[in-house]
């Protein structure tokens, strides 16, 4: 791919003007931009394009945006236009007001049981509509999780940044990607990829919400990928039984008994 286009205030893209950045990282940066002829605002995501990548990768984006263009719910932040211009992919997304789970968790006591069932029912609402579409989102944790100021959950990232970062791992071959604290066994040891993945990611944040911890706290990568393939169950301190026994079955090792 050529150069990365459209990193500065005021850059184009395709008919969206670049208005303010509103985050960045190792998978890329997040736009607000503004359409040239209808006005409208939208949340503009622009993948990295390092040197080295390779075609695959581009191709590999391209794919996963058409998959996810097709879900449309609710649940699920809206995507808007697939594009390319000047060898820079993009793509236009509705902007959200709110902040992330991981945002409203920092420092937080559990939540009530109340508010993890209300988020978690939004969130597999969300999941099934992708589900039926045919997409797999394999990166459910708590920065994905978009809860809106009117109390709209949303389901955000379908993998669209695919350059690697701190908590996104990556094989050669692509069948592991996800975050570590967050994937099911399956993701870590290359097994098939399916819905029942998703169940047990957002299961890992809804416990995490509802014990106000972290679920898999290991010191290092590989304490944590043991304790996800290997390890017992883990404690599910201070959660309602009937909330507990819900999450400890979405939490099995094989997707089968999930």
């Amino acid at each position: 791919m050529a150069s990365q286009a459209g990193t500065s205030s005021g850059d184009r893209l395709g008919a969206w003007v670049l208005e303010a950045l509103l985050a960045s990282g190792g998978g890329g940066s997040v736009w607000r931009a503004r359409h040239l002829e209808r006005g409208e605002v939208v949340a503009l995501k622009i993948p990295n394009t390092e040197a080295g990548r390779s075609a695959s990768d581009a191709r590999a984006f391209l794919d996963e945006a058409r998959l996810a263009v097709r879900v449309s719910h609710r649940n699920v932040v809206k995507l808007l236009e697939l594009g390319q211009h000047d060898g820079t992919l993009f793509l236009a997304m509705e902007l959200l007001s709110g902040a992330t789970l991981a945002a409203l968790g920092r420092g937080r006591p559990p939540a009530p049981v109340e508010l993890v069932v209300a988020v978690g029912a939004q969130l597999l609402d969300g999941l099934t509509a992708a589900h039926q579409a045919g997409v797999v989102h394999r990166d459910v944790k708590p920065s994905n999780v978009f809860v809106t100021t009117d109390g709209v959950v949303k389901l955000i990232d379908f993998g669209i940044a695919t350059a690697s970062d701190t908590e996104r791992t990556r094989t050669r071959t692509g069948v592991f990607r996800g975050s570590l604290r967050y994937c099911a066994p399956e993701q870590v040891s290359g097994g098939a990829i399916g819905p029942r993945t998703d169940l047990f990611s957002t299961a890992v944040v809804l416990a995490e919400l509802a014990t106000g911890r972290v679920l898999f706290d290991q010191a290092n990568d590989a304490a944590i990928l043991g304790a996800v393939l290997f390890g017992p169950a883990p404690p599910l301190d201070g959660c309602p039984p009937a909330l507990a026994a819900v999450l400890r079955t979405a939490l099995e090792k094989d997707p089968e008994r999930r």
